[in-house]
Parts: C-alpha cells; structure tokens; sequence
C-alpha cells in the first residue's frame, strides 16, 4: 500500500510539474509575443521619426528657396521701379 500511494503522490507531482511548465511555456510564448508587438510598434515609430525629420528637411529646403526667390522677385521689382522712375523724369 505504501508503494502504491508513493507512486501516485509521484505521478500526480509530476502531473503538477507538467502543468506548471505548461503554464510557464504559455507565459513565455505571451512575454515573447508582447515584446514582438513593442518592437514592431518601437520600429514603426522610428519610421515615422524619419519620415517626419525627412519632411522636415524637405520643408526648410523649400522655405530656403522661398526666400531666395522673393529676393530675386524683390530686386526685379525695385529695378522696375527705378526704371519707371527713371523714364518719368526724362
């Protein structure tokens, strides 16, 4: 009897441990799957960090541009103006 009762408290110890460890692999495949889904969401992020840095730089680019041209529009006009004056007086 003795034998008999210390093979079952043996084979349901080691049914717990196979439980447990179940739980345990299921926890690991949850942790895993999280940290996948940070990563992914982390990668994501830094995309659109480069998009936005990108566009930024594609907008400073244009502003340069902009003022560069209403510069130029800017000495066109005074010239125009010059040579209005220039021809009213004569």
């Amino acid at each position: 009897a003795k034998v008999a009762d210390s093979s079952t408290a043996i084979a349901a110890a080691v049914e717990e441990q196979h439980a447990a460890i179940g739980e345990i692999a299921r926890n690991v495949e949850e942790a895993a799957n999280g940290t996948r889904e940070v990563s992914e969401r982390i990668e994501t992020v830094n995309d659109n960090a480069g998009k936005v840095s990108s566009g930024t730089t594609q907008l400073a680019q244009t502003a340069e541009k902009l003022v560069a041209e209403a510069v130029s529009l800017d000495q066109a006009v005074e010239s125009f103006l010059a040579d209005l004056r220039k021809n009213a007086a004569a």
